[in-house]
């Protein structure tokens, strides 16, 4: 990393800015959450913390690591506020030094000592505690009864996500077979489930001998006439028939069940399947986009009046449309990037194996005819890589502003605007010689040691690899839209992974 040489700024205080700088100082090393209900308040100086009365009294000396408030669920409007946050949820509150756990009650005495469970967890809204030893789990009550012996490989608590599911259940694994506790830890409908699967709204999909149902945080099963698939954006994605619908948490029907695949994409409308096919509808179930296309995404550029834009393939070509299925530019690309981050207005796209890069309205910026294409955040540079060489390219004038001729550039400027007259510097490397030039490309320092780079810039220039597979690899997990590389490819075949893990789909069932 580059040393910077910091200078000390002269700064004249008045004694109202000692004053405020004191109390920012004071807040920045000590750390008070204060619980009037039971008189006690938790403070943190340095790395530990301590227990006070009221009275700032010390009840306990600054040994603890960290002190765990109760998980109290509360759903009212005011929820967030500091007074529902208890240190002592049924008298108890965990404690954790040195790596390991106890529980105080507002005595301060140990109820459960250090040594007695390896790992506690703090108190969930019936106060309940998940004890772990000998890589063993159990659950443990406000009266120190073990409710769960200690004997389950893993034992989770399902936080209340939903302001109707005021009470956390949890569920618990033992020798491949999932578990459903209560709030109060009990075994309730006393089933073995195969699996289970947590969705939205404190709701299991649960499955055992191959039939899967819904239940709630009880272990109840729901009645319904179709079952429920998996929680997506807008509700619940759910099958009958053979055909898909989407439900919300009532069970009351958002979509009818008429497709062969459903997804809800985030900003609020919906990917439909029908006869093999993609589009979208919203959720009144009017069509937007016809079910034409072999894959749809949201496209990351700025929503216009007409709506937001869509990412669209057709015979593994990629294009762009409107929400209204108009098209913007067709599908012509063997690749494409939802949005450029830290860059322009626009995608990254592929032909073939070449690279360039286009506006939003499928404009030309760079021609696709490069290796490689890399945008400089905060400037209009890209970097471009063709034949193992490197260039600097000036999106705005459509020109190279160095020529694609060496074998590696660093542009050094302050990426983050904290040092804002830090001039913008490009190591040049070129013949074996390591040059320094200003950002009009004038030349400020020329023939450098690379040892001397090594320090200034902490770049070793004979360690600096580029390679295609690892950077296209990258752009096409980030944005999901781009053709696999050809050494991934090769990368897969070794291993006898399937293409289809990693290619673009739509769905998780596919």
């Amino acid at each position: 990393m580059k040393n910077v040489d910091f200078k000390w700024l002269k700064i004249k205080l008045n004694l109202k800015q000692i004053i405020i700088c004191f109390y920012i100082l004071f807040f920045c090393t000590n750390y008070t959450y204060s619980q009037t209900d039971n008189g006690i308040v938790g403070k943190k100086t340095g790395n530990k913390w301590a227990f006070f009365d009221l009275k700032s009294k010390p009840l306990t000396p600054f040994i603890f690591d960290e002190i765990h408030q109760a998980n109290v669920c509360s759903y009212e409007p005011n929820q967030w506020y500091k007074e529902d946050l208890r240190w002592f949820y049924k008298g108890l509150t965990v404690v954790e030094k040195d790596g390991k756990f106890a529980v105080l009650n507002e005595k301060m005495e140990y109820i459960v000592n250090w040594d007695t469970y390896k790992w506690i967890s703090p108190l969930s809204i019936g106060g309940l505690m998940i004890v772990k030893q000998n890589n063993q789990f159990g659950l443990l009550n406000h009266q120190l009864k073990l409710v769960q012996f200690v004997k389950f490989d893993t034992i989770s608590n399902l936080p209340a996500r939903d302001h109707e599911q005021n009470f956390p259940s949890f569920w618990a694994r033992k020798n491949g077979k999932y578990y459903i506790f209560d709030s109060l830890g009990n075994w309730k409908d006393g089933i073995e489930y195969d699996n289970i699967k947590i969705l939205q709204a404190n709701f299991y999909l649960v499955t055992k001998k191959g039939e899967s149902w819904r239940i709630d945080r009880n272990g109840t099963k729901i009645i319904e006439n179709f079952t429920v698939v998996r929680d997506d954006e807008n509700g619940f994605v759910a099958k009958k028939s053979s055909k898909f619908g989407l439900v919300d948490n009532e069970g009351e029907i958002i979509l009818p069940f008429e497709y062969e695949d459903i997804i809800c994409e985030h900003l609020g409308n919906i990917f439909v399947k029908k006869s093999g096919k993609w589009g979208v509808v919203n959720d009144e179930n009017q069509r937007l986009i016809p079910c034409k296309y072999d894959y749809i995404a949201f496209a990351w550029d700025e929503i216009s009046e007409n709506g937001r834009n869509y990412i669209v393939v057709q015979n593994d070509k990629f294009g762009k449309v409107t929400e209204t299925g108009n098209e913007i530019f067709p599908c012509l690309y063997d690749g494409i990037t939802t949005w450029v981050e830290y860059g322009p207005d626009g995608h990254y796209v592929k032909i073939g194996d070449k690279m360039g890069l286009i506006d939003y309205n499928g404009k030309v910026l760079i021609p696709v005819q490069y290796d490689k294409v890399g945008f400089i955040h905060g400037t209009s540079w890209a970097v471009v890589f063709d034949k193992g060489k490197m260039g600097l390219y000036n999106v705005k004038n459509k020109s190279f502003f160095l020529p694609l001729e060496y074998d590696f550039l660093y542009i050094d400027r302050d990426w983050i605007g904290l040092k804002k007259n830090k001039p913008t510097l490009i190591l040049t490397y070129k013949d074996d010689i390591v040059n320094i030039l200003d950002e009009k490309g004038k030349i400020v320092r020329s023939k450098v040691p690379k040892t001397e780079i090594k320090k200034l810039f902490a770049i070793d220039i004979d360690e600096q690899q580029y390679s295609p597979c690892s950077y296209e690899t990258l752009l096409m997990m980030h944005n999901k839209t781009f053709q696999i590389p050809d050494c991934l490819l090769e990368t897969l075949t070794k291993n006898n992974t399937p293409i289809e893990s990693i290619y673009y789909k739509m769905g998780e069932n596919e």
